[in-house]
């Protein structure tokens, strides 16, 4: 079973400014050694970011297509959620549960 990361924020963030710290995880993401999955509220905080640019925001919503959005019901009740144990690399300001 892969590693299942519950990315926020700040973490997606530091990603798109190509931060090393969090590389190591996104490329296990990417080659399937883990998962990751952010919550709706994460999508918002993103794309409403009032200095974003239209390419950003495209560039946002593409890689954001590639992961596994949380809904905010499973959100609510983390023992049936699909991210319920974060094993491995821990980001700082990412939440594991």
């Amino acid at each position: 079973m892969p590693t299942k990361y519950l990315l926020d924020t700040n973490i997606l963030i530091y990603y798109f400014n190509n931060q090393p710290e969090v590389q190591d995880g996104f490329e296990a993401i990417d080659t399937r050694q883990a998962e990751g999955y952010y919550c709706p509220i994460t999508w918002v905080e993103l794309l409403c970011y009032p200095g974003l640019t239209e390419e950003q925001a495209n560039e946002m919503r593409k890689f954001l297509r590639l992961i596994n959005c949380v809904s905010l019901g499973a959100s609510r009740s983390w023992g049936r959620s699909p991210v319920r144990v974060c094993i491995g690399i821990r980001f700082r300001g990412g939440v594991g549960v």
